[in-house]
């Protein structure tokens, strides 16, 4: 019984011949165990990590095919301007330039096809609404 108590008290050897005293067999085991628990905290939190990381990779993509899109939308419209049907429209409207065998005519006033006229409504001499105003008291 006294060498069973030893035995206990002494440790316990493991497969590789060292014999450890139970005390730090305990302690090993504690230390494993807490080891264990902050892996798979981290673990953890490596995963939500990954989770909110894949979010924003997501949304920078998103952000690059519009800037893409809007690339693409100015180079077209650079092309448009660097074009010969630009440039003689330009020529046209703010250089005043003409094509060979085109009049030009310069007006002194620019010409008014039509002129607004706002008419306020007379709501007291006009018969129509005089019969609406005296039914109305």
């Amino acid at each position: 019984m006294i060498n069973r108590l030893k035995h206990i008290i002494g440790g316990v050897k493991d497969g590789f011949g060292f014999q450890l005293p139970l005390w730090q067999e305990i302690a090993l085991s504690a230390l494993l165990a807490i080891m264990a628990i902050l892996f798979a905290g981290d673990i953890t939190g490596t995963i939500s990590n990954a989770q909110a990381n894949l979010e924003v990779y997501r949304y920078e993509q998103n952000v690059v095919e519009q800037r893409k899109v809007e690339q693409e939308r100015l180079e077209s419209e650079l092309a448009y301007y660097q074009s010969l049907e630009y440039a003689k429209l330009y020529a046209r409207e703010n250089q005043n330039l003409a094509v060979p065998g085109e009049k030009l005519y310069q007006l002194s006033d620019p010409v008014k096809l039509y002129q607004v006229q706002l008419k306020q409504k007379d709501f007291y001499t006009n018969a129509d609404y005089a019969k609406w105003w005296v039914s109305l008291f």
